[in-house]
């Protein structure tokens, strides 16, 4: 897609305007713990206001939606490093194995480092999880979602707009109702952790 003069132009305004909201954003939903450069969060978020401003008939964005786009930016990151991680740990164990089984030696982990049974329980419970949270409602899938991605109440209540009672509320009751559908399931949360 090629960027009209005028689409550049609406969104070095749409920066300049909303540029520190768009970087504290992401600075406050992506964990520093992670490694993740949030420059090229920024970089991916800017690429996605870019696309919204080519297909927006006014041309305006709201800030709520600079907040919204820097945010699944931001998640999207988290979720590409978590699965490469988990990438990573698996090709290490099984290279591990490898070299192990070859020597004759037995295979012993490292100290909190997950067992491969581990990794399949974490498995197993992550998909029952997101099977789980998506049998709920829009409104409280989106809030367990946010809330399991270490939001706050405060921070959920003004990305998406609610009302920090609505926000409370769905949480607490889309977590009830995670609970719920896990024990039904005989799945334990806290397994593998």
């Amino acid at each position: 897609m090629s960027a009209s003069p005028a689409v550049e132009r609406r969104l070095e305004d749409l920066l300049a305007r909303y540029g520190a909201l768009l970087a504290a954003t992401i600075r406050r939903v992506c964990p520093y713990d992670l490694g993740i450069d949030t420059q090229d969060i920024e970089q991916e978020a800017r690429v996605r206001l870019w696309r919204a401003l080519a297909r927006a008939t006014d041309g305006n964005l709201a800030a709520s939606y600079i907040q919204k786009v820097a945010a699944t930016a931001a998640i999207d990151a988290i979720r590409a490093a978590r699965t490469r991680w988990d990438r990573m740990a698996l090709s290490d164990l099984g290279s591990r194995n490898q070299d192990q089984a070859g020597s004759g030696a037995g295979v012993e982990l490292d100290s909190g480092q997950a067992s491969p049974e581990d990794l399949t329980r974490r498995r197993h419970v992550g998909k029952a999880i997101e099977s789980s949270i998506s049998d709920l409602s829009h409104a409280r899938s989106r809030a367990v979602r946010l809330h399991l991605w270490g939001l706050s109440s405060p921070e959920i209540s003004r990305l998406t707009g609610w009302s920090p009672t609505k926000t409370r509320s769905l949480i607490s009751r889309g977590l009830a109702q995670l609970r719920r559908r896990l024990s039904e399931q005989g799945v334990d949360a806290h397994a593998g952790t």
